[in-house]
């Protein structure tokens, strides 16, 4: 551990020789501004390391038995083995700086161009080749060219570098909470940073009434899954046109697509047999039939708990059916001429309200092929995102890791239900691709560890395992902290070391995931109210509320 002082020296030294030189290249205005593009990033690096010495007070001694104690024993190992990679990475930066600094220096005599490894010339050195170069434009001009050529090196390994030094971050903070639960919730943090309340907190009789909001939604999830009789039908995710509490869906039926709106309610009694049916293919003819009149459906008949349908004012998810997946628009960016780009604030919008909806999907079947090659979104006039859930396969790699992982832990003596885990880490993998915009991988399950590995491609042509924390340390890079959170808890649901526990897997999902989702989505508002001209970029979809709403009263038809 005492390594990252090694490495903050040589970031240290390494920035001011990159800053000098950009200095004495300034009469190339283009590449100097590069330079010290390229030292802002390495200062914001040596930053970051040095915080994160100074927040868990690494010693300098070697033998020091704090950071074990701090991290735990395979917690210290993994750490270490990232403080190796930051610096491997590191000294890669100051190879580069030689290799720009070096074309400078091409133009001394044959006996003295040898470089040194540790950045060890003169200034006075450095200028006087710079001036040689500067007297004959066809040695400028190459000079130029060449710097630049080193320069994509050198952002390559800066990229490097942030990448893991935001992993560095994730994995002390996962292993901190392991070892020391306690010490880890009293840390002060920055907005975004994981929190997980005490038990006792003010804020746990809302947690606990949106639990029973979220369980109530769920099973209404459950019973309109069992009234579509297993046909393939649609189902919204993220529509904010409609009431919170309403599924939207699309189905086929006698070769038409139709849409419908099913808003939970209470049939106490009935006395228009016509108007309440069992199943959403019958719901449909009656709907149709019954024009000026309510219509409704009744799943279960030892229940009262039913549905009222309706039809939507416009076409909502008519015009979703025949896009592109996001699998597609991942997948061929360059060789798709529809591609919708995603910019930031749309990533983060999408995820949220994929996020929010599928809280109330956890659990029950629809969820089953959740998967990037079944999402189709598209973004309306007003800037709101509508996604849709089309019943389709899903991946075979995700479907077959996902069962044989559920095979595994399936105990005879053991009463506990995987699946809502299984579908907490397959919308985990959804909200990766949206943030990415680039395919995760493939998934193994692995029989030694039982758990599922995620594959990707490496060198010579052989597949890597890449760990949870390091596709959420990318995720944050590329978006944003509040998006890493979600994916590295949905993604490392499966990874319990006390093994899934059914009991608290809602609770979970919503202190990792739906309270990040509703921080970010409080930044985003803030956001559009400052910027002049901005337009709505997301919707706030909010978790359904329970039956008890004030719409969801009392029905009898009559």
């Amino acid at each position: 551990m005492a390594q990252v002082f090694d490495v903050l020296s040589d970031l240290n030294a390494t920035g001011r020789a990159l800053e000098t030189f950009a200095r004495q290249t300034r009469e190339w205005r283009i590449l100097s501004h590069r330079l010290f593009d390229i030292r802002d990033g390495l200062d914001a690096g040596e930053l970051s390391l040095d915080a994160w010495q100074r927040k868990f007070e690494i010693p300098s001694n070697r033998h020091s038995t704090y950071p074990q104690a701090l991290f735990g024993y395979h917690g210290l190992r993994r750490i270490e083995g990232t403080l190796q990679s930051v610096n491997t990475v590191a000294h890669a930066i100051r190879n580069d700086i030689n290799s720009i600094v070096g074309q400078a220096l091409k133009v001394r005599p044959l006996k003295d161009k040898t470089l040194s490894a540790d950045l060890r010339y003169s200034d006075q050195e450095v200028e006087s080749c710079l001036d040689c170069i500067r007297r004959k434009p066809t040695k400028s001009r190459k000079f130029v060219y060449c710097a630049f050529k080193h320069t994509d090196d050198l952002e390559t390994h800066l990229e490097q570098l942030h990448r893991k030094l935001t992993l560095l971050e994730r994995l002390s903070d996962s292993y901190l909470d392991s070892e020391h639960p306690d010490l880890f919730h009293g840390l002060r943090r920055l907005p975004g940073r994981r929190d997980t309340p005490k038990p006792g907190h003010s804020r746990d009789h809302v947690i606990q009434q949106k639990l029973l909001d979220g369980l109530s939604a769920r099973k209404d999830a459950e019973l309109l899954h069992r009234a579509s009789n297993g046909n393939h039908i649609h189902i919204g995710l993220a529509v904010p046109q409609i009431h919170r509490r309403d599924f939207a869906f699309l189905l086929s039926l006698n070769g038409e697509k139709h849409e419908v709106l099913m808003h939970p309610v209470k049939i106490k009694a009935v006395s228009d047999s016509s108007r309440v049916q069992r199943e959403m293919a019958t719901a449909i003819p009656a709907l149709l039939q019954h024009t000026h009149e309510s219509c409704y459906m009744l799943p279960s008949a030892s229940s009262s708990a039913g549905f009222q349908v309706s039809s939507p004012p416009s076409t909502i998810l008519s015009n979703l059916e025949f896009k592109y997946p996001l699998s597609t628009l991942i997948r061929e960016r360059n060789d798709c001429l529809t591609h919708q780009f995603l910019h930031p604030h749309d990533q983060s919008a999408l995820a949220c309200g994929v996020a929010h909806n599928t809280y109330r999907l956890i659990g029950s079947p629809w969820l089953d092929f959740l998967d990037s090659h079944n999402v189709r979104c598209r973004k309306n006039a007003a800037g709101q995102w509508t996604s849709m859930l089309c019943a389709a396969p899903a991946d075979t790699s995700i479907t077959d890791a996902v069962e044989q992982y559920r095979a595994a832990n399936l105990d005879p003596r053991d009463r506990r239900d995987i699946t809502k885990h299984m579908h907490i880490f397959r919308i985990g993998l959804v909200l990766a691709e949206f943030a990415l915009q680039s395919p995760i991988g493939t998934l193994s399950f692995n029989p030694i560890t039982c758990t599922i590995d995620i594959l990707v491609p490496g060198p010579h042509g052989r597949n890597e395992v890449v760990e949870v924390e390091e596709i959420a340390a990318e995720v944050e890079r590329k978006t944003n902290v509040f998006l890493g959170n979600m994916v590295a808890f949905c993604l490392s649901v499966l990874r319990d070391d006390e093994g899934p526990r059914e009991k608290s897997a809602e609770h979970r999902y919503f202190e990792e995931v739906l309270e990040q989702a509703e921080e970010l989505e409080g930044l985003m508002r803030e956001w559009r109210r400052g910027s002049p001209g901005g337009s709505v970029v997301g919707s706030v979809v909010g978790t359904p509320r329970s039956s008890r709403s004030v719409r969801s009263g009392n029905v009898y038809v009559y």
